[in-house]
């Protein structure tokens, strides 16, 4: 009764997920292989295989929600389904064995030959599986090299915005003062500030990290609060425009504008209102590589037979 609870619910599981997408032809043939087989004699005669190969299924299923359908995905459900077909397998020959008895006392010969065959085909599976988990052992080392060079991209790109900016609770914040970086109530770069924001791009590119950058435009509370959200929105956008320009993926940066909310200084003095006029680039620290990894571990199947 137990087991029946549980398939009904993964079949509902999967079920609700065939509605958001349609799965990869590797994950239908891992869910029908696990369906037959745990809907004959294997739930009584090769339980424990049949519950490794649930175990595998919920891995590739989880896999293929995280990832789509990753060669991952579908290593994961191919290993799934091999171990239902063992499931299958073995309750064979469970039930062979118990058969030949029989015949041994009837004399009925040809059941060794149907037996001896299904070990052979129990073998041959479980070849197969080895390999299989072998080519799932690789797509791991891959895994760990990907990781190990991220943290260095990282690494590199933490270097060189730690000497243009500070480091806060947010991130890596560089400030670029509006009174050098754009003409009074516009938004158009100065040259001066072409070079900084250079500079920033190229420390953005090393090593092909993957951090996430918030432009924020900022400015001092002369004129109106629509105008001056308006002008640091601009001003912010035109930060990123030239970031992009200078190799850094659109898709890492984000802009928005802040008008006169956000000061940093005394809006009653002349240097105060030029330190509020500001664009902040805010390096936002990206996901730690040893968490990305030791999640990974976690979803690799083990190396050795289920138990």
């Amino acid at each position: 009764m137990f087991h029946i609870k549980i398939t009904a619910l993964v079949g509902l599981g999967w079920l609700t997920m065939s509605c958001a997408a349609a799965a990869p032809a590797s994950l239908v043939d891992a869910r029908t292989a696990y369906d037959r087989a745990s809907k004959g004699p294997a739930e009584k005669l090769a339980p424990a295989q049949l519950h490794a190969a649930r175990t595998y299924l919920t891995l590739a299923e989880k896999t293929y929600e995280d990832e789509g359908d990753s060669a991952n995905a579908r290593d994961r459900a191919y290993v799934a389904m091999r171990k239902a077909e063992l499931a299958e397998v073995q309750a064979r020959i469970a039930r062979s064995s118990a058969q030949l008895a029989d015949a041994k006392e009837r004399g009925e010969l040809t059941e060794q030959k149907q037996h001896d065959r299904t070990v052979a085909e129990l073998g041959r599976t479980q070849t197969q599986l080895t390999e299989q988990q072998g080519m799932v052992a690789k797509h791991g080392a891959a895994l760990k090299a990907e990781v190990q060079r991220r943290e260095q991209a990282e690494a590199a790109e933490q270097q060189a915005l730690a000497a243009l900016g500070k480091q806060e609770a947010r991130g890596t914040v560089i400030t670029l003062s509006g009174s050098v970086v754009f003409p009074s109530g516009g938004s158009d770069l100065l040259p001066a500030a072409r070079s900084k924001v250079a500079e920033v791009a190229t420390a953005l590119s090393r090593g092909n990290s993957s951090s996430q950058v918030v432009v924020e435009g900022h400015t001092d509370s002369v004129g109106s609060a629509q105008k001056n959200k308006e002008l640091s929105l601009a001003r912010a956008s035109a930060v990123r425009d030239t970031l992009v320009s200078r190799g850094v993926d659109a898709d890492r940066i984000s802009v928005a504008g802040f008008g006169a909310s956000r000061p940093v200084a005394d809006n009653d003095s002349q240097e105060g209102r030029a330190n509020n006029r500001r664009v902040e680039i805010v390096v936002q620290p990206a996901e730690p590589a040893s968490e990305q990894e030791s999640t990974s571990k976690a979803m690799m199947p083990a190396a050795g037979p289920p138990r």
